[in-house]
């Protein structure tokens, strides 16, 4: 989190999953299947145009055989060109250009720019067919390019290049094998890491709901018990006040509507409470006036805490005041399980419009804390989530991340409603 700036208070600082920066996918996954096919067009007429002025198909002897000039520009033509539909018929296109290349070794030498396609034509068979019908292919293209070497062999037409053909085919088809497998371990990989975020999503979601039910729990325990003293003052009031008719209707009428909205409110906590839940206790519930005690709890279990307290506490809500005194339990109770020994202080600012609680952790020497890290805490909620949760109910902001000093910094701010 950065620094707090002077005179406010840092935005919230959102632990969730957000808007993700996403790199930029590699160039081959940014083409079109038509500009791939333009690719291949212009490498299989360009790999024509090299091998057509390159063949060479010279006579064993002089009463040997020699193809016509016609005839090497076909063969040329089937080793070259069908390269430019690879992608949609593989395994077709590497039989063809192997055909065309073993029958160029059996007149002479094949061209470079054959033995170019036919490598590139095996490297997209097992990219693109079944691993049975990939080898098969590879199989049969062996042996065409196999049979076209012997042929030059037993016509005393091969050169020293005579097995290239054949080993660029093998080598393509292996290179293609090896990425078709680091392709699926990718795949697998990112849908691995698509599963855990989501899993992370889920747990947050949850975290945040059950934060909410115990939250929604706690306000009701408040407000349950001031209605249950608005409704016996007011029962009170009525049977002993001397009052007109109309004072006597009024009052019965507040007593009404408090007994009413009691009921509705305990239906509410019926909905929300956990099967398993236990029944809430009939201590108190903590306020801000609790926190001297609170901290020396925590002084107890080994945590160096100091409270100062600025500015004259306002009326608020026992609603309010008791998310308050959640957030600082929540933080201390997290220094003391990933922080133990730190020093923090606790700053609790009262003004007009707002409340303000400033709580530095200073990091402990040869430790780096992570007291705001989200993780449940028994009793306490789930962390910072809790904590933003409780402070955002009422309007307010948290902000919570690693301060200048290697310590950890939780800044709240509250404003204060006329109806507080």
């Amino acid at each position: 989190m950065p620094p707090a700036t002077r005179g406010g208070y840092c935005r919230t600082v959102e632990l969730s999953d957000g808007p993700a920066a996403r790199m930029r996918p590699p160039l081959r996954h940014r083409l079109t299947q038509r500009q791939w096919l333009r690719i291949d067009v212009a490498a299989a007429v360009a790999a024509f145009v090299a091998a057509v002025f390159k063949v060479d198909l010279p006579r064993a002897s002089a009463t040997a055989f020699a193809a016509p000039h016609a005839v090497s520009v076909l063969l040329v033509a089937l080793g070259t060109l069908p390269f430019m539909v690879r992608r949609r018929w593989p395994a077709s296109v590497l039989l063809v250009l192997a055909v065309a290349a073993a029958v160029l070794s059996g007149l002479g030498r094949s061209p470079l720019a054959v033995d170019v396609a036919l490598g590139i034509a095996a490297y997209t068979v097992p990219m693109r067919r079944p691993r049975r019908a990939a080898v098969s292919a590879l199989v049969g293209a062996e042996a065409v390019l196999c049979a076209g070497a012997a042929v030059a062999i037993s016509r005393d037409v091969a050169g020293a290049y005579v097995t290239a053909a054949s080993l660029v085919t093998a080598a393509g088809w292996f290179v293609g094998e090896s990425e078709r497998y680091r392709r699926r371990y990718d795949q697998a990989v990112a849908a691995e890491a698509d599963r855990r975020r989501q899993a992370e999503r889920d747990r947050s979601t949850q975290a945040v709901r059950e934060e909410r039910v115990r939250i929604a729990r706690e306000i009701h325990d408040v407000v349950a018990h001031s209605l249950t003293v608005m409704t016996v003052q007011a029962g009170v009031a009525r049977r002993v006040v001397q009052r007109p008719d109309e004072a006597n209707a009024v009052l019965a009428s507040i007593e009404a509507t408090g007994r009413v909205a009691q009921g509705e409110l305990r239906l509410i906590l019926g909905l929300l409470r956990d099967d398993e839940q236990e029944e809430p206790g009939l201590a108190p519930a903590p306020s801000l006036d609790g926190l001297p005690l609170l901290i020396d709890e925590a002084k107890a279990a080994g945590v160096d805490a100091e409270l100062r307290v600025s500015g004259r506490k306002p009326v608020i809500s026992p609603a309010l005041e008791l998310s308050l005194y959640r957030v600082i339990q929540e933080a201390l109770t997290n220094t003391v399980k990933h922080a133990a020994g730190a020093r923090t202080a606790i700053d609790l600012s009262y003004g007009a419009a707002d409340i303000r609680i400033g709580i530095a952790n200073a990091a402990p020497p040869g430790a780096a804390p992570t007291m705001g890290t989200p993780q449940s805490a028994p009793g306490t909620g789930h962390g910072i989530v809790g904590m933003r949760e409780r402070v955002s109910a009422f309007g307010g902001t948290l902000a919570a991340g690693p301060a200048d000093d290697g310590g950890f910094l939780v800044r709240v701010r509250v404003p204060l409603r006329d109806d507080a």
